[in-house]
């Protein structure tokens, strides 16, 4: 039974109430303070940047020629609805999870239409940064209404459906791991987004996603019920922001 409402700055509903429990909130990515240099004052000498460019520079090529490394993110392509194989979601986090970078998942099933991914079991934890985009799926878009103008506009095409009985999409490291997810319609699950249990500094970035609803966000979900749309844990978690593509419903 779905517990009463409780909406957070930054989760906006357009004619449907969600619940968002044990959500930290924070509008936009929160960026480290930043001490002011004095004109004048040398942070460093010439041949000290010098130096540490050189060894930047050795080091980008040292981990490209090392054997499962890559000197650049790879995009792995969901092009399936299927639970797992070749082209699933599924096969594309355990891809990703076998590198070292921050990686990306983009959507290209064929034809038209929302596209349902129903899952069976679940998911591999995302244990590698990570963004999820499901805005690169054809059709998709996302939201450019301000808050003060009402409801969202956003066009999702990717939706991903659970039994009930496991997690949507989580992460069980405390430090090192950020998780994207973006352009998303997930229902079906404990909870949609989980966080790791300790805290550190691997984080959730939830922006332009429909949790609990149907895909076209105006009612909710049929099916399995949704316990929670995002629980964090101990991760500290950014839901929404100032621009009006991050909006989450």
């Amino acid at each position: 039974m779905r517990v009463g409402p409780r909406i957070y700055k930054g989760m906006h509903a357009r004619g449907v109430t969600s619940s968002y429990r044990d959500c930290r909130v924070s509008r936009g990515i929160a960026f480290p303070q930043v001490q002011a240099v004095k004109r004048g004052r040398d942070m460093s000498n010439t041949s000290n940047r010098n130096r540490a460019a050189a060894l930047a520079i050795s080091a980008f090529w040292l981990l490209a020629a090392l054997p499962g490394h890559s000197a650049q993110a790879a995009i792995y392509t969901v092009t399936s609805t299927a639970d797992n194989g070749v082209g699933s979601l599924r096969q594309a986090i355990l891809d990703a999870n076998l590198t070292v970078d921050a990686d990306q998942i983009h959507f290209a099933i064929p034809g038209s239409g929302v596209k349902t991914i129903s899952l069976l079991a679940q998911l591999p934890p995302i244990t590698r940064s990570l963004t999820i985009d499901g805005f690169t799926q054809p059709g998709a878009s996302a939201n450019t209404l301000e808050t003060f103008e009402g409801g969202l506009n956003a066009v999702l095409q990717i939706e991903l459906v659970g039994t009930g009985g496991f997690y949507g999409l989580y992460i069980e490291a405390a430090n090192g791991v950020i998780l994207t997810v973006q352009g998303l319609n997930l229902h079906g699950f404990i909870a949609c987004l989980l966080g790791a249990p300790i805290a550190g500094s691997s984080q959730i970035r939830s922006f332009g996603n429909y949790l609990c609803s149907n895909i076209q966000g105006n009612a909710l979900a049929i099916g399995a019920t949704t316990d929670y749309g995002i629980s964090t844990n101990g991760t500290p978690s950014f839901i929404g922001g100032d621009l009006p593509s991050q909006r989450n419903l």
